[in-house]
């Protein structure tokens, strides 16, 4: 069996998951069809090049980590020379939101009710959240029978050596999508709680102050290993989100990210996660994302060691029962093998 994968980052994360760099979660079941036996060919990210590659390795699946619109190209080649390749992919958000810019709009108007006929043609199609799965049968009448949820978790052998016991250092954030740390900074500029930012928005100050003194805010790019060892030796992961982004799952690589390390989470809400923090008593959400409201859980961690030890180890026991990668791979696995015996 060969499956063709689709890539739009010039493969740039299956490489760096090959070298060891990232987690196996980062590749979105790629390691489960080469465990089950798949030759694997991945896309180069240039359309026509990996169009000609589709056409000359003939495989037997089509597989999208990310499902985009141009995906429809190889869905017309392989009906056109009468393929029997099946179509598999992860849809992370509503793909039918018109983009930006005028002529984008356009032509998105004129393609919309032909890329609507190709997802619902698309053999199986895998959702982060339960939310955004009944949403999309709902708005778009997909075939419930062809969409499936599978909870999206972390590489435990990945993250196995940076897991730490001691829960002793400041509070971290190190996400960088659609975050809102300029209502963080707000929320303790009367209080004594340091937290370690680490970001890629360059629009951000360099320094943000509380109580008692300024606090630079890191700015770059680093290496994934080198945040999660900053992270294994925090007190809490933050998330803060703008609310008004929340309409699929931003932030849930963080929150995994924090689980798998047995770090509790503080979080602005998003009912998009299927994970609830507050439920599983592994953090606290923030709801109507103010500065009160954060300070309060701000002061929460920062004050009670006792209740952020046991949040800790409650966090390393979710993360084996509900978030290990392993039963991600396991359910990719059943969809893919029911798509050519059924």
């Amino acid at each position: 069996m060969k499956a063709f994968v689709f890539v739009n980052d010039k493969a740039s994360a299956y490489k760096r998951y090959k070298k060891g760099d990232i987690p196996a979660q980062f590749v979105y079941g790629i390691s489960q069809l080469e465990k089950m036996g798949y030759e694997i060919k991945v896309g180069e990210g240039k359309l026509l090049t990996d169009l000609i590659a589709f056409f000359r390795f003939k495989p037997n699946l089509f597989f999208m980590p990310f499902t985009k619109r141009k995906t429809i190209a190889f869905y017309a080649l392989s009906k056109l020379f009468l393929f029997k390749t099946k179509f598999a992919g992860w849809l992370h958000l509503d793909i039918f939101s018109q983009p930006n810019g005028r002529i984008k709009k356009i032509i998105h108007s004129i393609f919309l009710p032909i890329l609507k006929i190709y997802l619902r043609s698309i053999d199986r199609l895998f959702f982060l959240s339960e939310k955004t799965r009944m949403e999309m049968i709902a708005n778009y009448h997909f075939s419930e029978e062809k969409c499936h949820f599978i909870p999206w978790g972390g590489d435990k052998n990945f993250y196995f050596p940076f897991s730490k016991e001691e829960c002793t250092g400041n509070i971290i954030s190190t996400g960088r999508e659609n975050r809102d740390l300029p209502c963080v900074f707000k929320s303790i500029d009367n209080s004594n709680v340091i937290i370690d930012i680490y970001t890629s928005d360059r629009s951000l100050p360099d320094t943000y102050k509380n109580k008692n003194e300024e606090i630079k805010i890191n700015k770059g790019f680093w290496p994934y290993k080198e945040l999660l060892e900053k992270v294994s030796s925090t007190k809490c992961m933050i998330i803060p989100l703008k609310k008004e982004k929340i309409d699929y799952c931003v932030g849930l690589s963080s929150l995994i990210e924090a689980i798998s390390l047995g770090r509790p989470v503080i979080a602005t809400y998003n009912p998009y996660w299927y994970i609830d923090i507050e439920k599983e008593g592994i953090g606290y959400f923030i709801y109507e994302n103010t500065p009160d409201e954060w300070n309060v859980a701000l002061e929460k961690i920062e004050q009670d060691h006792n209740m952020v030890s046991s949040m800790s180890q409650r966090a390393k026991y979710i993360f084996n029962k509900k978030c290990d990668f392993s039963i991600t791979e396991e359910l990719i696995g059943k969809h893919i093998t029911n798509l050519f015996t059924n």
